[in-house]
């Protein structure tokens, strides 16, 4: 993740990445499935690149605390909390 929080007003994103490897080589072509347990992310799948990489985006319009889990090949992980706060003067 590139920060823990962020401001609930619906543009202020949390960029998630993983990296997919296989024997500490990354894995291209992989198909990830992104799902969150609140805001809205910027895709619900994607593929990984020729490095494995994969990213997805977070928003919210609500005061919460969220965690995005990524599954490739039937392997999930998940994120930490991600807490979105209420904007100033909201």
């Amino acid at each position: 993740m590139d920060k823990t929080t962020a401001t609930a007003d619906s543009t202020d994103a949390v960029t998630v990445s993983l990296k997919y490897t296989k024997a500490g080589t990354g894995v291209s072509g992989a198909n990830v499935a992104w799902t969150s347990t609140g805001g809205t992310l910027s895709t619900e799948s994607s593929v990984t690149g020729t490095a494995g990489g994969a990213t997805v985006k977070l928003t919210s319009d609500s005061e919460n605390v969220v965690t995005v889990s990524a599954t490739v090949d039937g392997i999930t992980r998940k994120t930490d909390g991600i807490t979105f706060t209420t904007p100033p003067g909201g």
